[in-house]
């Protein structure tokens, strides 16, 4: 199924969605984006020019079902809601080159990592789009600007990012 999709559409990468029983995926085409129903073989989403060059990756989020991250060679990480996908719900611009890779923490999904060949690798904290924004569940009209600004801190490091646990909790640089 993947290769056909592969070989049929041009895709640059194709990625299954953890949720619906996991019989939807999505494909980068191109400079589009597609959802994709499994079952019927049918596309249930388009989001036509979702980044102004090649879209090279797409990652779901584990523990929100709709949103979807896609990064390109526009060097844009751009975060989506599939159910209404007409303009992005965030956009991240921290690289200055072509953006290979985006990833989802999957047990803390407002830790999105994202590797670039600008030879440098993020990890940005999205708490407004996350799952639970500040550790417990609120409306993400609940969040004002400022809080936003504060919690979307992003960490960087000129070439990779390694963190461990400590015995206290505290997250501990390796590098």
């Amino acid at each position: 199924l993947y290769l056909l999709l592969l070989t049929v559409w041009r895709c640059t990468d194709v990625c299954s969605c953890p949720h619906h029983n996991c019989t939807q995926i999505a494909t980068a085409n191109d400079t589009t984006v597609r959802g994709w129903d499994t079952r019927s073989m049918r596309q249930i989403y388009s989001i036509e020019n979702a980044h102004g060059q090649l879209v090279r990756d797409l990652d779901f989020n584990p523990n929100k079902q709709y949103y979807l991250a896609s990064c390109g060679d526009d060097c844009k990480v751009k975060f989506w809601d599939t159910r209404n996908a007409t303009e992005p719900v965030k956009t991240l611009e921290e690289h200055s080159h072509w953006v290979w890779n985006v990833r989802y923490n999957h047990s803390h999904d407002q830790l999105i990592l994202t590797g670039s060949s600008d030879s440098r690798v993020i990890l940005s904290n999205m708490v407004s789009i996350s799952s639970e924004p500040f550790g417990h569940m609120v409306d993400d009209d609940e969040l004002s600007d400022q809080e936003e600004q504060h919690q979307e801190e992003k960490y960087e490091h000129d070439h990779c990012i390694c963190t461990g646990r400590k015995g206290d909790g505290d997250a501990e640089d390796q590098s």
